[in-house]
């Protein structure tokens, strides 16, 4: 083939030709890791001979394409840290242009607003949210325009989705149960339920795993409060205060989103940092360091950079019309003092 017909040389017939995956082909274009030298090797020998020159990206791969993720990760340690990993993923693939709407609420109408300002040459939007009709129905005008929508960490129901990726919120409140029943050790103990936002589908559902667990596991102990904190520190430290001298007696607490901060400062301002069990999710530079101080007994934790390459990955094949990566099982992982990471 001349170099004349060098925009005929397609990702499906390099892969083809070389015997390779299309993502693999992907990968050597454009400088990605993960390929081992002999096949990239082999690869640019066949772009090679079907251009005539040394490779470019083909068809398919020269247009920038155009992502776009809405997050709401202000002062929510988790969630910035798996904007952090989409952005510098996106950054170190070539030809993908990837913005992040940092949102400063979780509220409805601030997600609405990101929404609204997603242009119309986007082609794939990931997005955490809360699950209400009008976030339904703004996600549903993306895909009814053909724009691919992938969900992170909280579902969001009865919407063409191209994919979820997470975790399964249901079967981590399950664990967070059994922990509770495990680590509590009075006879008839008093716990209460933090919540984030119930307007969170992945909340609701740990809620509803949690519940059940101690339902039929574990029914001496007994859930006295539930409080929502609006995915606030200052919130979830008030109203644990006032919890407090409602049940002083008070022998354990599930945060099931953020406000961890908050939930920390209130047991250490009534001396019981180190008596009440707490078990809460995702492991951050401040939640790590509440293990190590005992402030809490248990993380649940996710991969949030798994989590961002997968929902990136996701976009980008959609983009491109590539078949879809099948969508990854993220692990769910109870993390307690004696085995945090490095």
């Amino acid at each position: 083939m001349k170099r004349s017909d060098q925009s005929k040389a397609t990702v499906a017939e390099i892969a083809k030709r070389a015997a390779v995956s299309k993502a693999t082909v992907d990968r050597v274009l454009n400088t990605r890791g993960g390929v081992q030298e002999h096949t990239r090797q082999h690869v640019l020998s066949v772009v090679r001979e079907l251009t005539g020159d040394a490779p470019t990206a083909p068809t398919g791969l020269a247009e920038t394409i155009k992502l776009d993720f809405v997050i709401p990760d202000h002062r929510n340690a988790f969630l910035s840290d798996q904007a952090r990993h989409i952005e510098s993923y996106g950054r170190s693939i070539d030809g993908v242009s990837l913005t992040i709407h940092h949102l400063t609420s979780a509220d409805e109408e601030t997600v609405l607003e990101a929404i609204s300002k997603i242009d119309a040459t986007s082609q794939g939007v990931g997005i955490i949210s809360v699950d209400t009709a009008k976030v339904r129905h703004a996600l549903r005008s993306l895909t009814d325009r053909k724009i691919p929508v992938v969900t992170l960490a909280s579902d969001i129901r009865q919407i063409s989705r191209s994919a979820y990726i997470g975790i399964d919120n249901y079967a981590a409140g399950r664990l967070a149960g059994y922990l509770a029943g495990t680590l509590i050790p009075a006879p008839r103990a008093k716990t209460a339920i933090m919540l984030g936002l119930r307007a969170y589908l992945g909340h609701e559902e740990r809620e509803m795993g949690f519940r059940s667990v101690l339902r039929d596991q574990f029914p001496h102990i007994q859930i006295v409060a539930e409080r929502e904190v609006a995915e606030d520190n200052i919130c979830a430290r008030d109203t644990l205060l006032d919890l407090l001298k409602v049940h002083p007696d008070l022998e354990g607490i599930y945060c099931i989103g953020s406000g961890q901060s908050g939930i920390v400062d209130a047991l250490t301002s009534a001396g019981k940092a180190l008596s009440i069990t707490v078990i809460g999710h995702g492991l951050t530079d401040d939640s790590r360091q509440y293990l190590i101080d005992g402030a809490m007994d248990a993380i649940i934790n996710e991969n949030a950079e798994e989590e961002a390459r997968a929902a990136v990955d996701h976009l980008i094949a959609s983009a491109r019309g590539e078949a879809l990566p099948a969508q990854p099982s993220i692990a769910i992982q109870a993390i307690f003092p004696e085995n945090i990471p490095l």
